[in-house]
Parts: structure tokens; sequence; C-alpha cells
């Protein structure tokens, strides 16, 4: 029996990896529909020496992430082809799934209960 969620359970999460030595990796919850990457001011997550507005996370109907990238970006997950693929629009994120920006890593996160398993015939 599968086991139900409700909308955005297990604290979706993008963590920013190597930002400053020694200090702690910032964590930011995805609780919006749209969740926005650049170096301007308006985006949710600021990392400076991206694009402008360089990517987009956004939560789908069946509460999946979904990836999607206007500027260079590398994905890199487990069960991936290939280990490092230029990032297609739209690549579901699943928890531990990376992705690299210019220099600066990301990392989705989510409670396992809550990050459900490949549906029958998606790779």
């Amino acid at each position: 029996m599968a086991h139900e969620t409700v909308q955005g359970a297990g604290h979706p999460r993008i963590v920013v990896i190597g930002l400053a030595d020694g200090e702690p990796n910032p964590e930011f919850a995805l609780t919006r529909k749209v969740t926005t990457i650049g170096s301007a001011y308006d985006n949710d997550i600021v990392v400076s020496g991206l694009d402008l507005h360089h990517a987009t996370i956004t939560r789908d109907a069946g509460d999946d992430f979904r990836l999607t990238s206007r500027g260079d970006t590398h994905y890199a997950s487990a069960g991936e082809g290939s280990p490092t693929n230029d990032a297609p629009d739209g690549v579901r994120l699943r928890h531990g799934s990376g992705f690299t920006i210019r220099d600066t890593k990301f990392v989705f996160q989510r409670e396992e209960f809550a990050d459900r398993s490949h549906a029958e015939g998606e790779f």
C-alpha cells in the first residue's frame, strides 16, 4: 500500500554547497509553487555570479519538483545514464539529486517518506 502524503510533505529544500568556507551550507525551503535561482535580488535563492534569472524549481500537481534552467546547468543524479548532463527542462528532482551552476552545487533534499519512487515506466 502506498504511503499517502500531503502536498509539500517531507520538508522539501535546496541546500547550497560550498558558498563560504567554514560556514554552514544554507538551506532554502521549497514552499512556493515556483522557486527562482539567480543573481538578481528578486530571486528566492540569490547567488552572485549566476545569470540574473538562471533557473526555476517548480512543484507540479503530483508534488514532484522539477528543475528548469535558462543558463548553463549540469545535473547529476544516481540512476542517470551519464553522471553529469546538461539539465533538461523539467528534470525531476529526487532526494539527493544534485545540480551545479557555474561553481555552485545545489542539492535537493526531502524526507524519504515523501520522496515517491519512480512511477512504472518512468526513468
